[in-house]
């Protein structure tokens, strides 16, 4: 089931972006569920990180991770390289998920899922 959600090449409808959208958020929401209590019983992961990222939540940092190595791969299997506006909107979801929330730049990489490779 997930073999079809998690295809990077694949170009998809709107719809079947939707879909790659509401499959991905399961898999983040359960990937930071998971290293955020594996962190947290090994007393690494507190509620706030502080220190070079000032206070930002560990959820954060982790679904900003996960956005960026999702939307590289996508940009990367697709060959979209070269493509400015697919790398600009792979960084502005990285941006957006860092300061305002990792779902809005979880959108923005289901979208490069729309765009056809080269």
């Amino acid at each position: 089931m997930f073999d079809k959600i998690t295809d990077l090449t694949k170009t998809r409808s709107i719809m079947d972006s939707m879909v790659f959208f509401g499959g991905m958020s399961v898999i983040l929401l359960g990937l930071t569920t998971l290293i955020g209590n594996v962190l947290g019983t090994i007393g690494v992961g507190g509620d706030v990180v502080s220190g070079i990222f000032g206070g930002v939540g560990l959820g954060t940092i982790i679904g900003t991770l996960f956005v960026l190595v999702s939307g590289g791969s996508i940009v990367h299997h697709k060959k979209l390289g070269g493509d400015m506006l697919s790398v600009i909107v792979m960084l502005a979801g990285v941006y957006l998920s860092y300061t305002s929330s990792v779902f809005l730049g979880l959108l923005l990489v289901s979208y490069l899922t729309t765009v056809k490779g080269k």
